[in-house]
């Protein structure tokens, strides 16, 4: 396969012939106003030599006579006196110059004599009625020429040196134009080998096209660390939180199969299975709901609900235990984007966690009202209690206080999940919690429209 050329070296080739274009180009209008400056000057001095020349020249008994100020020649102008037939009658003609050449009055213009060219005005200079002489101002084309030739000369000469100087300008501007890019690639190819997704690209932030794709390679790069992150965690605590569960069902089956003879003790060993198989399918939806959350492959149904009525209805549909009382007290008309499932899920976390940890025939109260343009809600109990140093933990995944304080068994996810949904609803939750004395869990959410 033949080998493309690098990016940076196609890069420098496009920018250096793009300067090449433009030099060319600006030296071929130098070139052309070079010459045009030389034919104009060349013009302005025949004029000016008239000038100076033409009222010095007068008559004296029938002949011209010429004053102490004419000059036959001066910078690089040759002044010719002809009579009327066109004879020449003083002055010296630069070498190669025709004589021969037709009189046009007054008009300026170049004149080829074999291969010399001259530019020539000539001014009628008339004595009388009848007499006059041609007076001929002539100057060689030659040193115009020079000039431009002189002008292209330096042109060629600086002409490499000016292509070298863009060629290297453009191989350094395209090499730190693509350096963000090679580092993009370098990190890719680092993250590719070693699998390790922590790395970042870390271009600065000047806003630049590179610099954003950077910033947005990074992002990326924090998302899928976030899901693989997510993935491996929800894979370690699956296999973790199913192991007792699965030794349960297996341990069973087992016993039933070696010594189960009675149909009462196959329904026992079926109903533990049962409960076991229930609490494995809610540890897998508990997991699995929270790794969609953190990854964001949930997508969030957000929208303008009247809180206060669901958060009844929540409370309406707890099942109530061990002689609980519960008491709700919610401001009516209380309005907050949110997503009807995932506030279900949080409020309904909250008010199992209440009954799980309460005391028998204790209360639990939910409360809901308006406080600083925000939705406060907040579920209190009397329960056991938090201790100050577990209260930072209970946030955990599998975290339990006290199971052994509880008569039901959880899976130690439900205030796990309840944090991470206020953090989608843009919200907070806070804890206030003593031993002994009960928990209040308040959970802080933006208002939204009525």
């Amino acid at each position: 396969m033949k080998k493309r050329w690098s990016l940076k070296i196609r890069l420098t080739l496009w920018i250096t012939f793009l300067m090449t274009v433009m030099a060319a180009l600006v030296g071929g209008i130098i070139l052309f106003i070079s010459s045009r400056v030389s034919i104009q000057d060349a013009h302005a001095a025949l004029a000016q030599a008239m000038g100076e020349n033409l009222m010095e020249v007068t008559e004296n008994n029938g002949a011209p006579s010429f004053g102490q100020n004419f000059q036959f020649y001066r910078n690089g102008v040759y002044l010719l006196v002809y009579n009327q037939s066109g004879a020449l009658l003083a002055g010296q003609p630069p070498l190669g110059f025709s004589t021969e050449i037709p009189f046009e009055n007054g008009l300026s213009r170049l004149e080829s004599c074999g291969d010399e060219h001259f530019y020539v005005l000539d001014v009628h200079r008339p004595f009388n009625w009848e007499k006059g002489v041609w007076i001929r101002a002539v100057s060689a084309a030659s040193g115009s020429r020079e000039l431009v030739l002189h002008t292209l000369n330096i042109m060629l000469m600086a002409f490499p040196f000016l292509i070298a100087l863009g060629a290297a300008g453009s191989y350094l501007l395209a090499r730190r134009a693509l350096r963000p890019i090679e580092r993009i690639t370098a990190t890719a190819d680092e993250i590719g080998a070693g699998v390790d997704l922590s790395r970042r690209i870390g271009l600065p932030e000047n806003g630049d096209e590179i610099c954003r794709l950077g910033a947005v390679f990074d992002g990326m790069l924090a998302r899928l660390e976030t899901a693989f992150e997510e993935e491996s965690r929800f894979a370690a605590d699956a296999s973790h939180e199913l192991r007792t569960p699965l030794s349960v069902i297996l341990t069973q089956c087992e016993y039933s199969k070696r010594h189960g003879e009675e149909l009462e003790e196959y329904q026992e060993a079926l109903e533990v299975i049962d409960r076991q198989a229930h609490r494995m399918r809610h540890l897998v939806e508990e997991l699995l709901n929270m790794t969609r959350l953190a990854q964001g492959t949930q997508r969030l149904e957000l929208e303008d609900t009247n809180l206060s009525e669901l958060t009844e209805a929540v409370c309406g549909d707890l099942s109530m235990e061990k002689g609980i009382s519960l008491f709700v007290d919610v401001e009516p008309g209380l309005f907050v984007r949110v997503d009807h499932g995932l506030y279900h899920r949080l409020l309904q976390n909250l008010l199992e966690n209440g009954v799980k940890y309460g005391k028998e025939g204790g209360r639990l109260w939910v409360g809901l009202h308006k406080e600083n343009e925000e939705a406060v809600l907040t579920v209190k109990d009397d329960g056991v209690g938090i201790s100050p140093e577990q209260q930072e933990k209970i946030w955990r995944r599998f975290y339990q206080v006290d199971p052994a304080r509880s008569r039901q068994k959880g899976a130690g996810l439900g205030l796990a999940l309840v944090r991470q949904i206020a953090a989608l609803l843009q919200g907070r939750v806070e804890l206030e919690s003593a031993l002994g004395e009960g928990s209040l869990f308040t959970v802080i959410l933006p208002l939204g429209k009525e």
